[in-house]
């Protein structure tokens, strides 16, 4: 996961032996967890949805990254909303967010292009 070249730098299943909806992801920033992400949608391959269970740093958010092919490519739709906490912070949650979506998208679409071009996975 640190290939993403983000804030993340680990992730892994709280519980490995539980998959799809209902599986919570621990993310973290080295031994700082920073989210704990449950599955709402698991759809393969095109769709994925998550919530942050708790209330940091926002609460109710709810996210769908959505896979759609385009001839020889994919185009990635990731929509999200939230309720910031505490909501006076709601424009710099926002900003962040934004921000941050943004960079893992990018990461994400760089790693994928690894992998399609022959580099080992990781």
């Amino acid at each position: 996961m640190g290939t993403l070249g983000t804030l993340v730098k680990s992730a892994r299943w709280e519980d490995p032996g539980v998959t799809g909806v209902g599986a919570v992801r621990v993310v973290g920033a080295g031994p700082v967890s920073i989210a704990r992400e449950e599955v709402t949608l698991h759809d393969p391959p095109s769709r994925h949805g998550y919530t942050i269970v708790g209330d940091r740093p926002a609460r109710d958010y709810q996210a769908l990254l959505e896979l759609t092919p385009r001839g020889s490519r994919t185009h990635l739709t990731w929509t999200g909303g939230f309720e910031p906490h505490p909501r006076a912070l709601g424009p710099l949650v926002q900003r962040f967010f934004s921000w941050y979506v943004g960079r893992l998208a990018d990461a994400a679409i760089r790693e994928a292009r690894r992998r399609q071009a022959g580099g080992s996975v990781g």
